[in-house]
C-alpha cells in the first residue's frame, strides 16, 4: 500500500468516526435508555439476572453482545450512570464496527469501494440518533 493511499485510508477512517460521533452528540449530551435498553436490558440485570441472561432470546433473536455489555455496566456502574454508560458503549460499538467494515472492504476490493462504503457508513443512521445510541440496536 502506498503512502498516498494509506493517507487516504486514514482520512476516511477519521472522517467516518467524526461523522458517527457527531450524530451521537444529542444522546451524549442527555443520555437515555433507548429502545429495549431500559425496558429489557437494564431492567433484567438490575433485578439480578445472571450470565444465563446473555443467551436468552428476545422477540425471536439472540443479542449476546448487548446483553454482556449491559450486564457488566449494571454490575459496575451506579444507577444514575447507567444511561450514559449504555450510550457511550453503543457509540463505541458503532464506530468500531464501521471502521472494521471499512478496513475489510479496503482489503478485499480496493480504494473505490472504500470511498463508497465510507459514504454509506457515514449516512447510517440518517436521522435518528437513538438508532446509533442503543445497545440493543448495536448488534445490527
Amino acid at each position: 500500500m502506498s503512502t498516498q493511499s494509506s493517507d487516504r485510508s486514514r482520512f476516511l477512517v477519521l472522517l467516518t468516526s467524526a461523522v458517527v460521533l457527531a450524530k451521537a452528540v444529542p444522546s451524549l449530551r442527555s443520555p437515555g435508555l433507548y429502545a429495549e435498553d431500559g425496558s429489557v436490558l437494564a431492567a433484567k440485570y438490575l433485578s439480578g439476572a445472571g450470565c444465563e441472561g446473555w443467551f436468552e432470546y428476545y422477540n425471536g433473536y439472540s443479542a449476546v453482545l448487548p446483553n454482556v455489555v449491559a450486564h457488566v455496566i449494571c454490575a459496575l456502574a451506579r444507577p444514575t450512570w447507567i444511561p450514559a454508560a449504555f450510550v457511550v458503549c453503543a457509540v463505541a460499538i458503532a464506530v468500531a464496527s464501521r471502521l472494521a467494515l471499512i478496513r475489510f472492504v479496503a482489503d478485499v476490493s480496493g480504494r473505490r469501494a472504500v470511498v463508497a462504503f465510507a459514504v454509506l457508513a457515514m449516512a447510517y443512521p440518517i436521522d435518528n440518533h437513538a438508532l446509533l445510541c442503543s445497545l440493543m440496536y448495536s448488534q445490527w
